[in-house]
């Protein structure tokens, strides 16, 4: 048994702000070794929540450029119609950030046979401002979504996207185009980069990841969680 100038020291961080009472949402008490680093407790970084009613798209991409910046690393973003895209680019331009900017699309024929959701001329626009496009099968979805919605049932590459939309659907997007980036060789093996993904529109999720090739699917690391809406009341 120890005594007591061996025991370990610890001490407390109430999570909760003034006149907050620890029940209510978010609020909390931390116990952590009085000598620990911030590494150490896992708070070297500080994670926004986003309200999921509001529009978040251009404090998330702030948050992520800030972030791939200091990591002189590359920045990877969703988009549909290519909205997103272009106010990503704005802001990469704004706050003069010196990676590289992936922009990853839907697939073709992903709405309507024939054709993309994003216009030509956006498309073109979007590569003489510099950025990087990628269109490819949806990594999480692709040929299984073919088979399940002619045979029914579930597959595993839906089990792994609908696992990963329980943190929000954001996280499942950042997490496939990642996947799509890297299978497309725009990405650095084995680099972390910053992946952004959205709510049905814009952006408002943000992760730092290793992405792996899609057929190495388990090989990617997703290692730290810049912001994402709270899903409160979903």
């Amino acid at each position: 048994m120890k005594n007591r100038a061996e025991a370990p020291i610890f001490h407390t961080a109430v999570c909760a702000g003034p006149k907050q009472p620890l029940s209510q949402p978010g609020n909390c008490i931390r116990i952590f070794p009085a000598r620990a680093s911030l590494k150490e407790l896992g708070m070297e970084g500080k994670m926004k929540l986003f309200n999921v009613k509001e529009e978040n798209t251009d404090a998330c991409f702030r948050i992520a450029l800030e972030k791939a910046e200091g990591m002189k690393t590359d920045i990877v973003a969703a988009t549909t119609s290519g909205a997103t895209a272009g106010k990503l680019m704005e802001l990469a331009a704004e706050t003069g950030f010196s990676g590289k900017v992936v922009i990853v699309t839907h697939a073709y024929g992903s709405r309507e046979k024939g054709t993309n959701a994003m216009p030509e001329e956006v498309r073109e626009k979007l590569i003489a401002g510099g950025c990087t496009l990628v269109t490819a099968a949806h990594a999480l979805s692709g040929v299984e979504r073919g088979l399940s919605g002619a045979f029914k049932g579930v597959y595993p590459a839906e089990l792994i996207a609908n696992t990963l939309r329980m943190f929000g659907a954001g996280t499942k997007v950042a997490v496939e185009i990642g996947l799509m980036a890297m299978d497309a060789g725009v990405i650095e093996y084995g680099k972390p980069v910053v992946c952004v993904g959205g709510t049905g529109r814009g952006a408002d999720t943000a992760w730092v990841i290793t992405p792996g090739y899609s057929a190495c699917i388990l090989e990617t690391r997703l290692h730290e969680c810049l912001c994402k809406p709270d899903l409160y009341g979903q």
